[in-house]
């Protein structure tokens, strides 16, 4: 199991350059303290141009342990004050996912994520058939994460996450 935060960032008008920087700024802060990140943009969709902030632990404990670093951080509280002053963006979350299947994929740097409404009780079943749908393309070298939200707004819900080494391949993965 990996736990999996996620912070979304809807950049304001004519503030991107700001926001792109302090999402990095925010991303380094993390990963000094702990965590692995991954910082990405999402390119089509509802979010379209929002920016992605994932911090990944190895577990529930190690994620407060990082909470806790992070409540008195001076970097951060600079951060935050900086924001606050003159705001580049709005921010989702964070939210929190627990993987039920895959993990993160180091080195597959173009994601496909799919979002499926489940209740709990059937979320096994589905679980069950991504090794059916990792055959679907196994001649592409990729590799497939799903997660469900522990601390979020919809807990009925699964994200499935195709990781791709590049564009081309994820064009060809969808092909397929």
């Amino acid at each position: 199991m990996t736990v999996i935060t996620l912070r979304q960032f809807t950049p304001l008008i004519g503030k991107r350059k700001l926001c792109e920087e302090r999402v990095r700024k925010a991303g380094k802060i993390f990963e000094n303290n702990g965590a692995k990140i991954r910082i990405g943009r999402i390119i089509a969709g509802d979010s379209a141009n929002n920016l992605l902030l994932f911090g990944a632990f190895e577990n529930f404990a190690k994620l407060g342990e990082h909470r806790e670093k992070m409540s008195v951080e001076p970097s951060l509280m600079r951060l935050q004050e900086e924001r606050d002053a003159d705001p580049g963006s709005t921010m989702l979350g964070p939210d929190v996912y627990s993987t039920v299947y895959g993990d993160v994929a180091e080195g597959y740097n173009s994601v496909l994520y799919r979002e499926y409404n489940v209740q709990r009780e059937n979320l096994s079943k589905l679980v069950n058939i991504i090794p059916e749908i990792e055959k679907i393309n196994e001649n592409i070298d990729y590799k497939i994460i799903a997660a469900v939200p522990v601390i979020s707004s919809n807990l009925g819900r699964m994200i499935v996450g195709y990781y791709f080494r590049s564009m081309s391949d994820l064009g060809a993965g969808i092909d397929g």
